[in-house]
């Protein structure tokens, strides 16, 4: 990108119009119209959307939207950061809508007006994740980074969401999306790691050999 600030503001969406060979034209929300390159140059990337059961504004986790609170079946809810209280239980499950949302958890407020905060993790992986200053978030593939939700060190050749402007990164299981490692496959800590030092030190490799499911 090199276009000053064409879309307004960094972050804002755009939708393509047109395209002719390797350039498409962008539409931007001001009603402007301009064109750009596409491969081999990328001066504008496709934003990551949410499965087709959602639509519009709903299912993101950023101030306004509409989304699903967390299941009360997730028995990490009464394990959060924030801390779990009674009154929060009338809320798992019903639609809400986004208050506030901060690096590691989002305010939502129930058709009862009451608002509670919950760890992002915590939503299904249908509730779009967005960097906390409201920005879309982009593929990267890990060289040596930490998420800054659960502050868990990730693996190189990992794959998570990056928003570059505010230097923030999200994994895959603060993203809804948790995954069992198979025979073979090398590990490390993961976000939920509570055993201390057995695997020797923070970062120390080990070797999945069996599965008890």
């Amino acid at each position: 990108w090199k276009f000053g600030d064409q879309d307004g503001s960094n972050g804002t969406e755009g939708t393509v119009v047109g395209e002719s060979g390797h350039i498409v034209d962008v539409k931007w929300p001001s009603g402007q119209q301009y064109s750009y390159r596409g491969p081999p140059f990328q001066d504008v990337t496709p934003v990551p959307r949410p499965s087709s059961s959602s639509s519009g504004a709903d299912h993101q986790l950023r101030v306004g939207s509409r989304v699903t609170a967390p299941s009360g079946s997730d028995p990490r809810i009464r394990h959060m950061r924030v801390k779990f209280a009674d009154g929060m239980s009338k809320q798992c499950g019903q639609t809400c809508t986004v208050v506030k949302v901060d690096e590691t958890s989002a305010q939502i407020k129930g058709d009862d007006g009451r608002c509670w905060w919950w760890d992002l993790e915590v939503f299904a992986a249908s509730e779009r994740r967005f960097c906390h200053k409201g920005c879309s978030l982009a593929r990267f593939t890990v060289q040596r980074a930490g998420c800054d939700v659960c502050k868990a060190s990730l693996p190189r050749g990992s794959d998570a969401l990056r928003c570059i402007d505010h230097d923030y990164v999200i994994c895959k299981y603060c993203r809804g999306e948790p995954t069992k490692p198979v025979s073979g496959t090398k590990v490390i800590r993961g976000p939920t790691w509570k055993w201390q030092d057995q695997d020797g030190s923070k970062g120390t490799e080990g070797t999945v050999v069996g599965d008890h499911s």
